[in-house]
């Protein structure tokens, strides 16, 4: 079993992060609607007709390599967005990543 760790030296398993990862993106869409009567895309505004995607800014892989496995599940580090924004950021990384 893979064990990651947290910023305070706490050990969490993968099952552990992957669970708490699906709960923090249930809730970052939870508040969002009952804030604001709706889903949208953080980035664009787009609400309709549209699938959503919550989408890392620190990806999950980042934060686990890092040591700071808590930063996966926070939901400040998730932004709701819309396939073709949330694609354009994945390309955007991607270029800087070849670098």
């Amino acid at each position: 079993m893979n064990f990651y760790k947290t910023s305070t030296g706490e050990r969490v398993s993968k099952s552990v992060i992957d669970r708490k990862v699906r709960q923090a993106k249930e809730a970052k869409l939870e508040k969002q609607f009952l804030e604001d009567g709706y889903n949208h895309c953080e980035e664009c505004g787009q609400s309709t007709g549209t699938y959503f995607d919550c989408a890392h800014i620190i990806s999950v892989d980042e934060c686990q390599k890092s040591g700071r496995s808590e930063l996966s599940w926070d939901e400040n580090n998730i932004n709701i967005l819309c396939r073709r924004c949330h694609q354009k950021k994945d390309r955007l990384n991607l270029q800087f990543s070849k670098k």
